[in-house]
């Protein structure tokens, strides 16, 4: 004679609420720490030449929203030529230069942050900007994003 299945799922239920079915660390396992866990998050853009590092990008940033972080790490860095210089980006003229997307087809503006503009393809332009503009920049409403530019590495 056989028992009906439910009667099984029932009884295995019910053996599980008596018993507990969490598995349980072994007797010897070492104590989880107290406080909420820690991860080490790791720098993936650029690999930085002798041991060069930027300053870690507080997350909770309210200035130089647009920037990304390679160049908002430019922006607080101590000598940010140099540190663009040693991380190879392009230099010219005490400016380093980025990719700016516009939030319209204006770009006239940019010369209100001594940019020296290159070119430009549609709502995309290249320009040369000194580094202490680049906070400013990064929070005008008139652009979306600037970001540094995309390096080719040759083998």
């Amino acid at each position: 004679m056989t028992l009906p299945r439910w009667f099984l799922l029932i009884a295995f239920a019910l053996a599980c609420a008596q018993i507990g079915c969490a598995s349980t660390p072994p007797a010897d396992a070492a104590p989880l720490p107290d406080g909420e866990p820690t991860v080490e998050i790791q720098r993936a853009y650029p690999p930085a030449a002798g041991g060069l590092t930027l300053p870690t990008a507080d997350p909770a940033r309210h200035d130089c929203l647009r920037l990304d972080s390679v160049l908002f790490g430019l922006a607080q860095a101590d000598d940010p030529l140099d540190t663009a210089q040693a991380l190879g980006l392009p230099v010219r003229d005490g400016r380093i230069q980025v990719i700016i997307t516009l939030a319209g087809e204006d770009a006239e503006f940019l010369s209100e942050y001594d940019a020296e503009v290159g070119s430009r393809s549609e709502a995309q332009v290249q320009a040369y900007i000194p580094p202490a503009n680049l906070c400013a920049l990064g929070s005008d409403d008139r652009v979306e994003a600037v970001r540094a530019p995309d390096l080719v590495s040759s083998w």
